[in-house]
């Protein structure tokens, strides 16, 4: 039962980001339902051979959670600029003579 889940769960998800990217004529939805059925498989084969790495997903899952609570805002991050001092060329507080602010 879990494994017709996972595999109706996976041929949902492609299917559906096949006909955002597609379109939806019957010739691209046929081929879009070939498609998520073959990616769908290949999601199970790699879940089964054990090549999924979830500690990969850690850094990225954190972003998301931190930018969507930002939007909701919930929480506001704590950052502020910083100003450092680059001479530069023709820039006169870099002249002889003239003192950093």
């Amino acid at each position: 039962m879990a494994t017709a889940l996972f595999l109706l769960l996976w041929w949902l998800a492609l299917f559906a980001w096949w006909i955002v990217l597609a379109g939806t004529s019957w010739a691209m939805l046929a081929a879009g339902a070939g498609v998520a059925l073959l990616g769908s498989l290949l999601a199970l084969a790699i879940r089964r051979r054990g090549l999924v790495n979830l500690s990969v997903l850690k850094a990225p899952l954190a972003i998301a959670r931190a930018l969507l609570l930002q939007l909701a805002g919930v929480r506001h991050p704590s950052s502020a600029y910083r100003e450092f001092f680059f001479p530069a060329e023709g820039d006169e507080r870099s002249r002889p003579g003239r003192h950093r602010p």
